[in-house]
This record gives structure tokens, sequence and C-alpha cells, in this order.
């Protein structure tokens, strides 16, 4: 049975529009299903939308939070194996900051870039307030 606080955000998911069409397709099958294994995911899946590859959206789903798969193993009634069983979070989607070596994605290309305007202007050394002064406020 689904807990009301998953029905809630699975509502407000609907309200806000964070989940594209597949992402969303997926995420309401999960909803009316929960728990289930991937393989059962996939046959509603194929049954209500004929598409395939629902399991594609699982580790995203999963690593935006929406979804997780912290129960325990069982037999999948479609496959017969035993496996990984998915149910919703209450939490509403975030999509992670890709980190690469424990930096953000890009941060390499920020900071060469930094380093080539700092060496084109001449400049040793810089303060946040003057990087502030000079650029504005920073969006993140």
């Amino acid at each position: 049975m689904i807990r009301q606080t998953s029905i809630d955000c699975y509502n407000q998911i609907l309200h806000d529009g964070t989940l594209t069409k597949r992402k969303l397709q997926v995420y309401t099958i999960l909803k009316d299903m929960a728990p289930c294994t991937g393989g059962e995911l996939e046959r509603e899946f194929n049954i209500k939308h004929n598409l395939r590859g629902s399991w594609k959206q699982l580790s995203i789903l999963k690593e935006w939070g929406v979804i997780h798969d912290n129960l325990p193993t069982r037999k999948c009634n479609v496959s017969g194996q035993v496996v990984l069983v998915w149910d919703l979070t209450d939490m509403l989607p975030t999509k992670p900051t890709k980190v690469i070596d424990g930096k953000p994605k890009g941060f390499q290309k920020v900071m060469w870039y930094v380093i080539d305007m700092m060496e084109k202007s001449n400049t040793q050394s810089f303060t946040l307030k003057a990087l502030k002064e000079k650029y504005g406020k920073i969006k993140k």
C-alpha cells in the first residue's frame, strides 16, 4: 500500500512538471505498483504504453531521489530471478551536481578560464570582493 506522503509527493511532481514525459510515465506506473521489480515494471510499462525500456529510467529516478531500492530482494514474477525491489520515496526530484574527482563538472574549464583571464590582464591575485564587484552576483 502506498503511503500518503508518497501520494502527496507524486501530486506535487505532477503539478510542478519536474519530470520529463518518459520519467513521469515510469514514476506513475511505479506509484501504482510499488513495491515492484524492474521486470514487473517493464511488463506493465509495455502493456500501458506499448514501449520498452522503463528500466533505463530507474537509476536516474533513484539518483534524483524519488525512488529507492532499499527493500529486501525477492523473486521477480516475470523473470523468476531474485532481484532488487523498487519503491517511491517521499522526496521531490533533485538533479545531483555531476562530480568528477571531487569537483563539479566543468570546474577545470572554469579554473583555466580564470587563469587565462588573469594572465591576459597581468593580474597576479584577486579578492572575492573584487570579483563580486566586477562580475556581480554569480547565479548557482
